[in-house]
């Protein structure tokens, strides 16, 4: 009997292509709501600040890209009406962006569509499946993973 071969390399796709599905269901349905289509950019630091990374140095690091493309990102944003930039109120160095006050509505509408999409995914995929994802992408997976034992030596 062969041993079954996994393929780790697939993690990473397999979660992009999730974040992907789910991003481009979320602006299908708020575009059919009537709101403009924003980008893939425009839409992950949406994300993130929603899950609270409001300093645009961490969600230039968090998306992997310079600080002047962040900046720029945000800048349109702003003039969208999206988001807002405030000083810090715990370091006047620093900015962090919020959702703008305007955005309430498109805020509700994304908020709705997630929940619908989730909906649907429970229907094509079984709800105690999606429960299963949910409760493993939850969980708490430890440091990140460097290759190094504790002796700073390369790991299997």
């Amino acid at each position: 009997m062969s041993k079954k071969t996994t393929h780790p390399e697939r993690l990473l796709g397999s979660l992009l292509n999730a974040v992907y599905w789910v991003d481009e269901s979320l602006q299908a349905r708020l575009e059919a709501a009537g709101w403009e289509r924003i980008n893939h950019a425009k839409s992950m630091v949406m994300v993130n600040v929603f899950n609270g990374i409001t300093r645009p140095i961490e969600l230039a690091k968090n998306l992997g890209v310079s600080r002047q493309a962040m900046h720029q990102t945000i800048q349109e944003m702003v003039k969208i009406g999206l988001l807002q930039v405030e000083n810090d109120p715990n370091d006047r160095r620093a900015k962090v962006v919020s959702f703008h006050p305007d955005s309430l509505d498109i805020m509700t509408d994304a908020l709705e569509a997630l929940h619908a999409i989730e909906h649907d995914l429970a229907d094509r995929i079984g709800k105690r499946r999606l429960q299963q994802m949910r409760s493993t992408l939850e969980m708490d997976w430890g440091p990140i993973s460097d290759g190094l034992d504790e002796d700073n030596e390369l790991s299997a």
